[in-house]
């Protein structure tokens, strides 16, 4: 998707806000992108490419998710470009912020800046060369190339056709850096593979966190339920007790007045025991005198017979407080009874308490096992992929992953006439070599050899190992003669190979078929046909040699 520079429109006007926590929903993104498209050059005369490139670079920022979202400073953002132009477009755009964060833009003429210091860097013109070193010695830098970059090492591209400026990006590259593209800049410069994946991503994320939510709202509905019941369970038990203890006060005061009455009527009985004593002692005294006295004996032995009476009156009275008292006693002890009972009611409560948090406990636990098996299994789908892609034997692509990478590159090149071309490989006499000297010798030569081919390869060139001792090669940006100089050196550097044996060096050289990529080529599969028709007749020529596919002499010829 592309827009002229012409057609872009500013931020105020857009107002596009795309954090983590309030992002528009798929059907206004995509509204407020054909609005993009249906702007007029007239709307805005004085807009140039340059001008759209810096508000593209804006936009950009807002619609990724940075690794680092808890500071709320600056972003560093620096501009490395020798064009006046550029720097121009920048300045007019004026003060920005990104998600309330303003932009600190720097400029540079040359590469005498630290890559790692910004949080945003933007390569233009004669720069965007430095793109491959900065992307791998920079670990949370966003970089944005001026220019069409071989997708490997590229996070976002700007690339301007015809007067049109089209995005391009790489979501992988931008995963790795701990980026992510919001839906929205997915569906205008992603893939559709992009969006597809992106999308389930976040539906699988979704579905997750809903389930972990209603286990949750679950497991708190029964743990209030559980204090609901025991904070009732403790109020009632705590005014139980209350009552106890008020009733135990009142008998222990109860209790009190009686003991003292008792105490009254002791003394009451010691002293009517004092008084008989003392009128037995003043009868035997005077026992001479009962006989005159006879009358007033027996009055005072009436008196005496009363005395006695009150005594025993006394003694029931004391019998009745003693009966009182056991009969108090053994309320006590029923009040004991009630609050041991409650006692061991407060211990039940507290042991359900317990068992409560231990489930809580587990609980958690259960939870911290679940996140760190998701972790393990995103381990191993990272060593399915790579087994997946990748060869086992010799390290290099599989034939799968080798043509869907030679047709992405195919792809990228084609669309700026870059010229490519096609190396079909094969090991000589590789058959007699395993039935000579055995299978272990033939995989140590595949490997041998993939070392070779490895190290003559570039950056943006892609190799394979298409099944037993064939390999590919294509070369991007190279020519029919740069890939037979390729050739040559891949031939003699192979030749050099000495795979030791007990029964002695094993030599190695390998065939080489080579087509260039043409114009009605629709993708790789045509010129992987050509170089190997090259690939054939190179092996009937003797072997260990290259041979260039020529259409025009109905033959390969060699190079």
């Amino acid at each position: 998707m592309s827009v002229g520079h012409g057609q872009f429109i500013n931020t105020a006007q857009s107002q596009r806000v795309t954090s983590r926590v309030r992002r528009p929903s798929l059907t206004s993104l995509c509204a407020c992108l054909w609005m993009l498209m249906s702007v007029s050059a007239a709307a805005l005369p004085s807009m140039t490419v340059d001008d759209a490139k810096a508000r593209y670079l804006i936009e950009i920022a807002k619609h990724v998710d940075w690794p680092d979202q808890s500071g709320l400073g600056e972003l560093q953002v620096a501009i490395v470009s020798s064009r006046a132009s550029t720097r121009r477009a920048f300045e007019r755009l004026g003060e920005v912020s990104v998600d309330g964060r303003p932009l600190r833009l720097q400029y540079f003429a040359s590469d005498e800046l630290d890559p790692a210091a910004f949080d945003l860097i933007f390569l233009g013109d004669r720069f965007r060369s430095l793109y491959s070193d900065w992307f791998e010695s920079t670990s949370s830098t966003l970089i944005v190339v001026d220019g069409n970059v071989p997708r490997e090492a590229m996070m976002v591209s700007m690339v301007e056709v015809g007067g049109q400026v089209s995005l391009r990006l790489n979501r992988e590259n931008l995963i790795a850096h701990g980026f992510s593209a919001s839906v929205a800049l997915l569906e205008f410069a992603g893939t559709r593979e992009d969006l597809s994946e992106e999308l389930r991503l976040k539906q699988s994320r979704l579905r997750l966190v809903l389930d972990e939510v209603a286990a949750k709202e679950r497991r708190l509905g029964e743990l209030d339920r559980q204090l609901a019941e025991n904070s009732t369970n403790l109020e009632s038990a705590q005014a139980a007790l209350a009552r106890g203890q008020e009733e135990l006060e009142r008998s222990r005061k109860q209790l009190q007045l009686l003991t003292q009455e008792i105490t009254l009527a002791s003394v009451e009985v010691t002293g009517y025991r004092d008084q008989i004593s003392e009128q037995q002692a003043l009868f035997e005294g005077k026992q001479a005198e009962l006989q005159a006295k006879q009358e007033q004996i027996r009055e005072r032995e009436q008196l005496i017979l009363r005395l006695e009476s009150d005594i025993e009156s006394s003694q029931a009275v004391l019998d009745s407080q003693l009966s009182e008292i056991d009969r108090q006693r053994t309320m006590l002890e029923n009040k004991n009874q009630t609050i041991d009972a409650q006692r061991e009611s407060m211990w039940l409560i507290t042991v359900i308490m317990l068992i409560v948090l231990v489930v809580a406990f587990f609980l958690l636990r259960l939870n911290a096992l679940r996140t760190r098996a998701n972790l393990e299994l995103e381990k191993l789908n990272s060593q399915l992929y790579e087994m997946a892609t990748t060869d086992s034997l010799s390290g290099l692509y599989n034939r799968r992953q080798f043509l869907r990478s030679a047709e992405d590159a195919f792809a990228a090149y084609r669309s700026v006439d870059a010229p490519m071309a096609m190396l079909m490989m094969d090991i000589d006499n590789f058959k007699q070599i395993n039935d000579r000297y055995g299978h272990a010798t033939g995989d140590a030569v595949i490997k041998a050899v993939s070392d070779v081919l490895s190290h003559r390869l570039r950056e943006s060139d892609i190799l394979g190992r298409l099944g037993g001792e064939e390999f590919a090669m294509m070369l991007v940006r190279c020519d029919q003669v740069e890939a037979l100089n390729v050739g040559h050196r891949l031939c003699k550097d192979v030749a050099g190979l000495e795979i030791g044996h007990s029964k002695g060096a094993v030599g190695v050289t390998i065939s080489i078929g080579l087509a260039t990529v043409e114009a009605p080529d629709q993708g790789i599969e045509a010129a992987m046909l050509r170089a190997d028709k090259a690939l054939y007749q190179a092996k009937s020529r003797g072997r260990n040699q290259v041979l260039s596919y020529e259409p025009d002499l109905g033959a390969p010829l060699t190079g």
